[in-house]
Parts: C-alpha cells; structure tokens; sequence
C-alpha cells in the first residue's frame, strides 16, 4: 500500500508528498534521488543504512529489510567521523547513500533504519528512542525541454539542474533523570540527549538575537558544542525564519 497508515508521522508522509509531486511534474522534470540515514547516540554517529551491520536481513527487490533489530546492540556498530567539506559544510564519512525511484523504496529504507534505532525501556516508556535521527533526502531536479529543435546548435542538449538537501530530524524528547531510571546506561543516554537539545536552543536563540553573543562585530554561534548541531550548522539558520512543527504532552510530571 503506497499509502501512509492514518497514524503515520511526519516523515512518512513528507516523503509520500514528495513523490506525488514529482509524479505531477513528470513531463517537465526529472528527479533523481539518493537517501542516508543515521543516528546520534550519546554524540557518537552509527549509520542506520548499513546493510553489512544489520542483523537478519532480506531483500525485497533491491531493498534490504532488517527482520531482527540491532538496536540493544549498539555498541557493535562503528561510530561514523564528521568532516568539513569547504563547499557543502559538514558531512559523515563512509555514510551509506541508497538511490530510490518510489515512495516504496523510500519507506522501505526508512523502515530498515527505524528497526535499528537504539532503543530501550525506561520508567517512562516500554520502547524510547535513545538517539537522535536524521533522514536526509538529496534531491536532483533537471528540466526537460519540449522541443530541443527550437534551440540553437550550441545549447541543444543543455539542461538546467538544480540540487537540495533535505534534512528530516527526529529528536529524542528531553528527560529528567529521576523519571527514567537508575540504570548508568539511561542516565548517560539521557545526559547526551539533554545536552545536545540545550545546545541547539542555545544555537537557536545566538541566530535568532544577533544583538548577544557579539565579539568584534560577528556572532558567536556554538554549533560545535553538540554533534547534532554541527552536522545541521547548515540547515538551522534557514529554519529560525520559519514555522516549527511541536508535539508535547500534557503530563505535568515531564515538565523540568
């Protein structure tokens, strides 16, 4: 069924929406698409993509789809580094990148990363995610011209191509540490996540008022505090101008 569940998240139905309408622009556009999946547990990179360390796979066409998950199994999986590319800003090496043509695929893959997603029960929930998620999407758009008669000898065949990034971020919820347990493993995990959130605020508000954190004129922004802001420092000041999309609950004994 190429349609999301009704009580599908955000993501699944960006994706859907995406291919929809590319399929609307199909005789005029050609897309190509590459997708890459990864997690930040406890400031460390583990690519959720990675065929060669999931457990129990099969194939489902050109798709492979994690029958067992590896998210108990964390710590067997290499931490990916980040590097700084002087044109597209920071990236992970050796992060798996997968071409998909259909919604299908895309979901497909998208499940393959949830099933190894590092999870684990806490006094506050039987499955909670205990990492942070980026799902990016590279999208290549390409005209296609009607009638390459009509152009001159030396612009037949030219195209004009045009590349986004698309970066779908799904955070771990901030947790007070009396709430989750004793246990050290959910107090470091719940210490990272913490940590990472108070530095994205702290990037966040640093854009938003340029009037603090000023040294010689420029702002100060601290995206190195936090692997999860680094690897966005691109992607957030596009976003302090825009709409967020906010779920919280209303249980009182969440709020700090």
């Amino acid at each position: 069924n190429s349609i999301p569940h009704p009580d599908a998240g955000i993501i699944p139905r960006f994706c859907r929406e995406l291919f929809k309408r590319l399929e609307n622009m199909k005789q005029s556009i050609r897309a190509e698409i590459e997708i890459s999946y990864f997690e930040i547990y406890n400031e460390k990179i583990h690519d959720l993509l990675s065929v060669a360390h999931s457990e129990g796979n099969c194939s489902v066409g050109n798709v492979h789809i994690a029958s067992t998950s590896t998210s108990t199994n964390v710590i067997n999986r290499p931490a990916l580094k980040v590097r700084e590319h002087p044109i597209w800003g920071p990236y992970v090496v050796d992060l798996s990148i997968h071409p998909v043509d259909s919604y299908e695929a895309m979901r497909n893959w998208l499940a393959v990363g949830n099933s190894q997603r590092a999870t684990a029960a806490t006094g506050m929930n039987d499955k909670s995610s205990r990492s942070h998620s980026i799902f990016n999407i590279v999208l290549n758009l390409t005209e296609i011209s009607e009638d390459l008669s009509k152009k001159k000898s030396d612009e037949t065949g030219t195209r004009q191509t045009r590349r986004s990034r698309i970066s779908l971020v799904d955070l771990a919820g901030s947790e007070r540490i009396s709430m989750v347990g004793s246990n050290g493993d959910r107090i470091r995990e719940g210490v990272s996540i913490n940590k990472s959130l108070l530095t994205l605020g702290k990037v966040i508000a640093a854009l938003a008022d340029s009037k603090k954190n000023t040294v010689n004129g420029s702002v100060f922004v601290p995206y190195r505090e936090s692997v999860l802001t680094w690897l966005l420092r691109v992607s957030i000041p596009t976003i302090i101008t825009k709409s967020y999309v906010i779920t919280k609950t209303v249980s009182a004994t969440l709020f700090f």
